[in-house]
């Protein structure tokens, strides 16, 4: 039976096929591929030798797995799986959520993180039956309701949960035996392995514990986008949307060392993964990595503003809800943040060859701001002490061409002098006053609220936009801010107390002596360094992930229109084809996320080079996600970009092509907006359709749900 979920799943399905093929491909999804596959690292060894030692592993350990060579990708092993096979079902039971559900029928042994009950009295060594709570509702009443009780350890008085909740729909994925005993499995900090499954519904190896040097799980359909994009040592190449790293690191492979891989993702958090994952691998040398919006990242003539990310799209990368998305717009249209790519008169280096200091600044990339740091500002030696005189900034250094950067502005109270002999106190220039009276200590209840501040800062620290955002918007609406002179850090919400530095350093960053001033009319001046500007024509400078020694090029790469000669433009998407899929839940619309793909899409195009190959690809089955783009861009970029073969060409000069051609437009007209009923009547021809590949799940049982298109960029 089809997992429940979002109903617009079967209404899109029955737009393109019948209903038995939407009911075939439900079905399909909820069950896991037949092949198991793994690609081989071939940075560390080669495909033979990993197909030697892999099978020698697995029977030594007795198990009944042997892995063969791909048919068509060389560095590609698979595993033949068998099921779905009918156990005895146990009288102890175990619950456990999706994600390690979905991992235990593709082989996986169950953690305690995955687990969320089980039946009274469950002993270490006892073998136990494993189940997936299908119904939304009884998952969040398993965790939230009963969770304390059951983290009270074995002395627990809570029934099985089949009692507690009648007519839950289980579904049972294999059996297994207890590595860990209930006090030890209920404790706040609990993790490792809690059940060995022992007899699994599908056979499939347990990749987790297989050599993770030199053997990566990769889906075949993955591989063969891969492929298809073709990289070639020495070319340049980017992946716009890379974590966690599965495509990134294979092109790495293809490059041999020659060649450049650049990185790009919009989460910060999920970047550390592919880092940790490049070190592993050893194939970082060529890879270059930074956190950034791809959508942001250059401005777009055909559309006004990018379109904000999905909440609950997959990824390759965690992205916003919609509704965080304008809220962090409106607050910064409110605390007046402005973002201007800063522009240089020196002459543009080639692409990829950067000779600007690394610490120039990177056009819509807000640092994560510190709070509050306490420093006291400084009085420059050589002050005019007229009382009463407007405070005058100094420069810090000299601009070339590009102008400095402005002080941070506050709507909050200036920034006092200690008590003096009369003189009045007199405003810190980079903070702006609307009139707030002056104060000497934060307001009553201030501190707690920083205390807040910085604790949601800290849970939201991958998107350091947003929490720039916010906190600019909350210091300018409440509590005096004085601007701190560390570009990227926000404002201070402890007034300023003017101080005479007892030997005061120039150095930015030391604090001044703490000994208040005597005599208060010298004005207080707060100096802003000059940041450097990037070269002219650059959009962003990503450093290498992995600097190699002396005499090696360690440069940030300089990332400019028409760079690269292959571009991967793996989207995040509605993730309709992953299998297994226990539940067809998610958040967004699967109508309206090609509006945002298409912002990616439009990045890709404009970063690639004349001739340069595009590839686009999801892992869905919807075909507005896939067919339904693929036409909206070549009419969109009609006569400066082809579509091609999504096919590659082996060493030996045979031609693979995998997967079916795509299908057709729908049987029939939704009823929607403007927008979504042109991306109905819009599609492509027969011709094009046979040169995009589409992985059905219905027809290939031994792969993921996948969709692929190759593209060649003919002009700008």
């Amino acid at each position: 039976m089809a997992a429940p979920g979002n109903p617009l799943l079967p209404e899109l399905l029955r737009l393109f096929f019948t209903d038995e093929h939407a009911q075939q491909t439900l079905d399909a999804l909820m069950e896991p591929p037949n092949w198991s596959s793994v690609r081989v690292n071939t940075c560390k060894i080669s495909p033979e030798e990993a197909l030697l030692k892999l099978n020698q592993h697995l029977a030594d350990k007795n198990l009944p797995h042997r892995f063969q060579r791909h048919q068509f990708i060389p560095e590609i092993l698979v595993c033949p799986a068998e099921g779905p096979r009918h156990w005895e079902r146990k009288p102890k039971a175990v619950y456990v959520d999706r994600f390690c559900a979905e991992a235990v029928l593709r082989g996986a042994h169950v953690f305690a993180k995955g687990i969320l009950a089980l039946t009274l009295n469950t002993r270490f060594q006892e073998e136990v039956s494993i189940y997936y709570i299908q119904d939304v509702a009884y998952q969040k009443y398993t965790i939230f309701e009963h969770g304390p009780q059951l983290q009270q350890g074995p002395n627990g008085t809570i029934a099985s949960l089949p009692e507690m909740m009648p007519g839950a729909n289980l579904i049972w994925v294999g059996n297994g035996v207890m590595k860990m005993t209930r006090s030890e499995l209920f404790k706040n900090d609990a993790h490792g392995l809690a059940i060995e499954v022992t007899e699994p519904i599908y056979s499939h190896p347990a990749l987790e514990s297989l050599f993770p040097e030199w053997i990566v799980p990769q889906n075949i359909p993955s591989a063969y986008d891969v492929h298809v994009l073709d990289p070639h040592p020495g070319d340049l190449c980017v992946d716009l949307c890379a974590a966690p790293g599965g495509k990134t690191t294979h092109m790495a492979a293809l490059l041999g060392g020659s060649g450049k891989v650049v990185a790009l993702d919009r989460s910060a958090k999920r970047l550390q993964q592919l880092t940790q994952f490049c070190g592993l691998l050893g194939c970082g040398s060529v890879v270059y990595s930074d956190a950034v919006d791809t959508t942001r990242l250059i401005p777009h003539p055909e559309s006004a503003s990018p379109a904000p990310a999905p909440g609950g799209v997959s990824t390759s990368g965690g992205g916003e809800s919609r509704k965080k998305q304008k809220a962090a717009a409106r607050l910064a249209a409110a605390a007046g943040v402005v973002k201007t790519p800063a522009v240089s008169s020196s002459p543009s280096p080639p692409c990829g060859v950067e000779t600007v200091s690394t610490t120039s600044s990177q056009p819509d990339q807000v640092a994560p701001p510190a709070i509050s740091t306490g420093a006291p500002a400084t009085i420059p030696a050589g002050a005019p002490a007229t009382p009463g005189a407007p405070a005058t900034p100094t420069p810090s250094a000299t601009s070339t061409g590009a102008p400095a950067t402005p002080p941070a502005t506050s709507t909050g109270a200036p920034a006092t002098t200690a008590p003096s002999t009369g003189a009045p106190a007199t405003p810190t220039p980079s903070a702006i006053s609307t009139g707030a009276p002056a104060t000497t200590a934060p307001a009553p209840g201030s501190q707690r609220a920083l205390e807040k501040q910085k604790k949601w800062a800290k849970k939201h620290r991958d998107n350091p936009a947003l929490v720039a955002s916010v906190l600019s918007h909350d210091a300018a609406s409440s509590t005096p801010v004085v601007a701190s002179s560390t570009p990227g850090h926000a404002a201070s919400s402890t007034p300023v107390v003017a101080t005479t530095p007892s030997g005061a350093s120039s150095t930015p960053g030391h604090a001044a002596s703490s000994t208040p001033v005597v005599a208060s009319s010298t004005p207080v001046v707060a100096t802003t360094p000059v940041v450097e500007p990037l070269p002219e024509g650059v959009l962003r400078l990503v450093p290498r992930l992995f600097p190699g020694g002396a005499g090696e090029d360690n440069a940030p790469f300089a990332v400019r229109r028409g760079c690269f000669d292959r571009v991967l433009v793996d989207v995040p998407c509605s993730a309709l084809g992953q299998r297994p899929r226990l539940s067809m839940h998610y958040d967004d619309n699967p109508f309206t996320l090609p509006f945002y793909q298409e912002e990616i899409f439009n990045v890709g195009f404009a970063l690639a080079k004349p001739g340069a190959t595009i590839v686009y690809s999801t892992c869905t089955v919807n075909p507005f996600e896939n067919e339904g783009l693929v036409a909206h861009v070549l009419v969109k970029y009609r006569g400066r970009l082809a579509l091609e073969p999504a096919v590659f060409t082996t060493p030996e000069g045979a031609t693979v092509s995998m997967g079916q051609p795509g299908v057709g437009r729908p049987r029939y007209q939704r009823v929607g907006g403007e927008r979504e009923k042109e991306r109905e009547t819009l599609w492509l021809t027969d011709e094009q359709l046979a040169m995009v590949r589409r992985f059905d799940p219905t027809v290939q049982r031994d792969c993921i749900g996948f969709f692929v298109a190759k593209f060649r960029k003919l002009s700008d």
